[in-house]
């Protein structure tokens, strides 16, 4: 085996998927995540770890209650 095939060996990413089902679309913060990783590859390789990153996006509106005076009511905006 030539010094190159070993580095290219080395650092080509393997013919192989990652899928990450979760058994919810929202979690509320501090509730444990549940779900299944799936691997499936074409071709053998060694690995040490497997790890799964997830970034939490949180959102929030902000309602403000106001009197209309043309509707005698309050509304949100």
């Amino acid at each position: 085996m030539s010094f190159f095939k070993a580095i290219k060996d080395r650092v080509t990413q393997p013919k192989a998927t990652i899928s990450l089902t979760l058994n919810k679309t929202n979690y509320a913060l501090g509730e444990n995540i549940e779900g299944t990783i799936t691997l499936s590859s074409q071709e053998d390789f060694d690995a040490t770890e497997l790890r799964c990153e997830i970034q939490c996006v949180e959102g929030a509106k902000r309602i403000k209650r106001v009197y209309d005076q043309d509707l005698h009511i309050y509304v949100d905006r």
